[in-house]
Formats: C-alpha cells, sequence, structure tokens
C-alpha cells in the first residue's frame, strides 16, 4: 500500500490522470509476475531501485510510472496519450479490463 500511496502522491503532486488496468485470467498465464516484468523491460521500462513494484520510462516529452500489484497495473505520467499507447500495448499482451481514470482502489 505505500507503493501505491507515493503513486498517488506524485501524481496529485504533479496534477497527473491515474490510470488502472486489471489482468484477467491471471492464474492461466502461470508466473505473471515475470510475464510482466519482462513485457515492461520489453517497452523499456526500468525497475526502480528502491521500490521493486514501480517501472519507470522517461523521455525528454514523457513521463510514464507503472505500480505493480499482483495482476493490477497503476499507470500516471504525461502526457496523456503516452498513456494510452502504453494501455494499448498491454492489452496486445494480455488480456485486461481498463478501469480507466481510477476511482477506486481496494487493498
Amino acid at each position: 500500500m505505500e507503493t501505491i500511496r507515493l503513486l498517488l502522491a506524485i501524481a496529485a503532486n504533479n496534477k497527473w490522470e491515474v490510470h488502472h488496468l486489471d489482468v484477467k485470467s491471471v492464474f492461466l498465464h502461470g508466473d505473471l509476475k515475470e510475464e510482466l516484468d519482462t513485457t515492461l523491460k520489453s517497452l523499456d521500462f526500468k525497475k526502480c531501485a528502491l521500490e521493486q513494484a514501480i517501472y519507470t520510462k522517461t523521455s525528454k516529452d514523457s513521463t510514464l510510472l507503472i505500480g505493480v500489484y499482483v495482476d493490477d497495473l497503476i499507470i500516471t505520467g504525461t502526457p496523456k496519450k503516452e498513456i494510452d499507447k502504453f494501455k494499448a500495448q498491454m492489452e496486445e499482451k494480455f488480456e485486461m479490463s481498463d478501469s480507466r481514470i481510477i476511482s477506486l482502489l481496494l487493498g
């Protein structure tokens, strides 16, 4: 939960939207954690050295932060088109539920 609070605090401070993706059929994907890690790294995300559940991708024009909790992805950053692009890439790899902008998170 501390990781989620950290992501929400960063997003609030920067006035970024926060999105949520949920991987469907998690048990059919075998070791999801390993698959997500490999997929995120193939999309040029770097695992945060201080918080293993956060992945980052930065460029001159964009910043994306991804929080991974079991089969849930919390996405924030800017610009929105980069968030949409990331979500489309993930939906190509996994069957996902897109909750759009996050309004509720159970934990």
